[in-house]
C-alpha cells in the first residue's frame, strides 16, 4: 500500500487504495510540527478518497490528488505585426512544472518566461497545463489567442514620386490632381509628405491597388497621419479601403476621417472584410475649396 522510501527526510508515499488514506485525525494535522503540511510538501488535509471530506492521511504523508490550476500572466498584443511572441505564466502550486503547446503541437515540457520567434501571420494559439509534484495534470489549460498581421502598405511609397507634373507619389493613381499637389516637405517623418489642395467643386482621389486575396472576417488596420491649413467639417477628407473581385467593387471598408487638427495627428481603424477579395484599392479622397491636407505614413496591416 506504499511506495519505495524517498525524499529528505525520507517517507513512503502512499498508493492509491491505501486504508491510510483519509484516516487520520485532522486536529493532530492541524497542530505543530505538522501544521497542515505533509512531509511531501502537501497542504492536509486533502479529500484523498474522493468521497468529499478532506481528512488527514496517516502518517507524514498526504496524498495529493488535486490538479493545480495554471495562469497566463503576460502575453502578445492582439492583433499585432510582431511574428515573436512572449509569454510568461505561473500556477499558485509551488511544485508545478509546466508543459507547451503552440496551436495543434503536442504538450512538451517548458518554463516561463517562453519566447517564440519566426511565427507566420495568421491566428495563433499558445496552450499551457501545470504539472504538480504528485503528476497531477491541470484538465483546464491556460490558453491564449492572437492574430498576427503583415504590413501590407507602409508610408503609401510617399517617399517616391513620379517625374511627371503634378508629382504622384509613385504606384498611385490620381485623378483631379493639380500643380500644387503631390511633394511637399512638411512632413511627418522621412523627406516627403502628400499634398493635396482645395478647388472649388472637384474632389480630388488618389489610390493605391494592392494585390492581395482573403475571406470575409478578416482583421485589418489602416492608418495615417495627416495635418491641415483648413481640414474640412463639411467637406471630405478621408480614407477607405475598397474590396474587388477581378474588376467587380464587393464591398467597402468604413471611413477613416482626417482628423481636423493643425499638428499632425493619426488616424486609425481596425474593421473587418466584408466580403470574399482577391484585391484591394487603399483610396484617398480630398473635397474642399479651399485649404491643404497634407498626409504621411499611410499604413495597412492584414
Amino acid at each position: 500500500m506504499v511506495d519505495a522510501l524517498t525524499g529528505s527526510p525520507a517517507y513512503h508515499p502512499l498508493n492509491a487504495g491505501s486504508p491510510a488514506i483519509d484516516a487520520g485525525d485532522n486536529t493532530v494535522c492541524a497542530n505543530a510540527p505538522v501544521s497542515n503540511t505533509s512531509q511531501n510538501g502537501v497542504t492536509r488535509p486533502q479529500d484523498g478518497d474522493g468521497n468529499g471530506t478532506a481528512l488527514c492521511d496517516i502518517g507524514s504523508y498526504e496524498l495529493d490528488n488535486t490538479a493545480p490550476d495554471t495562469q497566463i500572466d503576460t502575453q502578445p498584443a492582439n492583433p499585432t505585426i510582431s511574428t515573436a511572441a512572449a509569454f510568461t505564466f505561473s500556477s499558485a502550486d509551488i511544485t508545478a512544472t509546466f508543459e507547451c503547446s503552440l496551436d495543434t503541437a503536442a504538450f512538451a515540457s517548458c518554463s516561463s518566461p517562453q519566447n517564440l520567434s519566426g511565427l507566420a501571420a495568421t491566428v495563433h494559439t499558445f496552450t499551457v497545463r501545470a504539472v504538480d509534484s504528485a503528476s497531477n495534470i491541470d484538465s483546464t489549460p491556460a490558453s491564449y489567442t492572437w492574430t498576427i498581421q503583415k504590413q501590407r502598405l507602409l508610408n503609401g511609397s510617399f517617399e517616391k514620386y513620379s517625374k511627371k507634373t503634378p508629382k504622384i507619389p509613385a504606384s498611385w493613381k490620381a485623378a483631379k490632381f493639380a500643380l500644387t499637389d503631390g511633394k511637399s516637405t512638411t512632413k511627418k517623418t522621412g523627406k516627403y509628405a502628400l499634398a493635396i489642395t482645395g478647388a472649388a467643386v472637384t474632389k480630388k482621389t488618389l489610390s493605391q491597388q494592392v494585390i492581395l486575396s482573403g475571406v470575409a472576417g478578416e482583421t485589418f488596420t489602416l492608418s495615417f497621419w495627416s495635418k491641415g491649413s483648413a481640414v474640412p467639417k463639411a467637406g471630405l477628407c478621408q480614407a477607405q479601403v475598397l474590396f474587388y473581385v477581378g474588376k467587380t467593387l464587393k464591398g467597402k471598408s468604413p471611413a477613416v476621417k482626417c482628423p481636423a487638427k493643425s499638428a499632425w495627428k493619426l488616424a486609425t481603424k481596425t474593421f473587418t472584410s466584408p466580403v470574399a477579395y482577391n484585391n484591394i484599392i487603399v483610396k484617398f479622397t480630398y473635397s474642399k475649396a479651399s485649404g491643404t491636407i497634407y498626409i504621411d505614413l499611410a499604413s495597412l496591416i492584414k
